[in-house]
């Protein structure tokens, strides 16, 4: 199982991480959390995930790609719905593998880019 390390400074409500927790899990990804800049660093050294998926975390994902034991962990960035292309190709010009804006992405996609970044074969789902 691949391991999914989920920045979110908002993720104290543990019912939500628990939720996207259970359907990160039923398609095949173990995630864990982290709050901060200091705490993804920290988690990303000691657990070296596979990928890690950032909320809007600008300075977090500079964090990560100045520091030369974790810079070549994948990074998914999930940005604000009102974000421009520019700022989009800002994330992807700081190293992030992919972009991706949160009003056109619902969590299934955003599995599914993470499968994506990993190179693992798209999952098939029942409609």
């Amino acid at each position: 199982m691949k391991t999914v390390l989920f920045n979110d400074p908002n993720l104290s409500n543990n019912q939500i991480f628990f939720i996207m927790n259970q359907i990160f899990t039923h398609e095949g990804l173990k995630m864990e959390a982290a709050f901060d800049a200091a705490d993804t660093q920290s988690k990303a050294a000691s657990l070296k995930p596979d990928i890690i998926l950032l909320k809007n975390a600008v300075d977090t994902l500079q964090v990560l790609k100045d520091d030369p034991t974790i810079k070549d962990i994948p990074v998914v960035v999930l940005l604000p719905s009102k974000s421009s292309a520019s700022y989009v190709q800002k994330m992807l010009d700081r190293g992030a593998a992919a972009a991706l804006t949160m009003d056109s992405a619902s969590i299934l996609q955003v599995i599914d880019k993470i499968n994506e970044v990993l190179g693992e074969p798209a999952i098939i789902r029942e409609q």
